[in-house]
Order: structure tokens, then sequence, then C-alpha cells
């Protein structure tokens, strides 16, 4: 017959496993890359705010579990991949437009031409021009920088893998009259990973400290 003690002792480990699980488990294909890099061109339209030779730093966050809507050897396409969006250049700040169609991700390992493309929704108005979406392009006419995989991998490529041809970022606006135009163009000088590590919510901490209470008895009768 099991014991009070032993009862406790398993349900406290139980729940523990259960706790650890979640935070582990909850987030784990939530995946943020960070990327940087310099203005190279701009419209008039948003030189209030921008300038060439501006810095640029942003992140978008993606789920690495996004299921392929169109894959074949050639492109894969996963809509609705990006999850999250951030851009800053110069004064500039831009959010995340989650209702756009745009939030989606390429990845084209073709043997003659690979291709790494996110395009994102953003927001964050310049006078009267309203976002459109945001493009980041890596491509390689060596056709060896994503080695052959069109999945969505959790690291980052390597831009300055992506050679011959694009490692660049566009900002497109729809302007006052409802064209829209290219903004912003800049090159990509790096892409990193910047995941952070889950922190426990207050009901998991809740868990926890049931938990704890559970297996605290037993340790002090065996002092």
């Amino acid at each position: 017959m099991m014991t009070c003690s032993q009862a406790c002792l398993r349900m406290g480990i139980a729940v523990i496993s259960l706790v650890l699980f979640g935070v582990n488990s909850a987030h784990a294909t939530s995946i943020t890359f960070q990327f940087q890099g310099t203005v190279s061109s701009i419209d008039p339209l948003v030189s209030s705010k921008i300038k060439a030779g501006d810095s640029i730093v942003g992140s978008y966050t993606f789920d690495s579990k996004t299921p392929c809507s169109f894959c074949d050897v050639n492109d894969s396409v996963y809509p609705g991949a990006v999850t999250d969006f951030s851009i800053r250049i110069g004064s500039y700040v831009g959010g995340f437009a989650s209702s756009s169609d745009h939030n989606f991700i390429i990845v084209s390992p073709l043997s003659i031409e690979n291709s790494y493309i996110v395009q994102a929704g953003f927001s964050g108005n310049i006078g009267d021009s309203k976002p459109a979406f945001f493009q980041l392009f890596l491509e390689d006419f060596t056709g060896t920088a994503l080695g052959g995989s069109n999945s969505l991998s959790t690291t980052p490529a390597d831009p300055a893998t992506f050679k011959h041809y694009n490692t660049s970022l566009y900002l497109n606006f729809l302007s006052s009259t409802g064209q829209q135009y290219l903004g912003v163009v800049g090159n990509v000088a790096s892409l990193t990973n910047v995941t952070r590590t889950n922190v426990p919510e207050p009901g998991t901490l809740t868990l926890l400290a049931l938990a704890v209470g559970l297996l605290a008895p037993l340790a002090l009768t065996r002092l």
C-alpha cells in the first residue's frame, strides 16, 4: 500500500515535471531573428523621418512549425509564419500589423539560386504615407547559401554567404493617393537569433509552489 508520504512525493514530482515541460515547450517553436543594416536610398516622401546612411535595427518573430502551403524542390511558402515585427530607422519606429496578408516566409534552395524572403505587414505612418509591407531579401546565385534545405531553420542565415546578388531590405508605403511606392532600401549586414528564454507565467508559478508545498513536509521529516 502506498503511504501518504509516497503519494505526496509522486504527486509533487508529477506536478514539477508538468510545469517544467510546459515552460520548455509552450513557446519552443517561436523564434526571433534580429537584423541590422544601413539605409542606402530613400524616397523623398519619407525624408522627414529617415535619411540615407541611417542605421537599421529590427526583428521578426516566426513560428518554426508553420506548415508549408506550397512545398517542392524549388520553393517553400510558409503563410502566416511571421507573428511579430519591429523596426527602428533614425527617428522612425515601426511596429507589427498582425492583420496584414503579407506575413509570410519563402525559402527557395534552387541549385542555380538560393533565396530567403521575409515579408511582414508593419505599422507607423510617415506624414501622409501609410505602411504597406516590409521585405527582407537574401539571394545567392551560387546556389549554396541554404545548403539545399527548404525548411524554416531556427539558425539564421549568414548574409555574407548570399553572394553575387542581393542582401537587402525594403519598406513599401502607400502615398496619400493610395499609390504604393518603395520608401526605403537598405542592406542587411547581420541576422542573429535573439530568442529569449521563457519566464513562467503566474499560473505556472502557482503550480510550482503547490509542488514544493507537497515535497517540503517530506524533506522536513527526513531531517
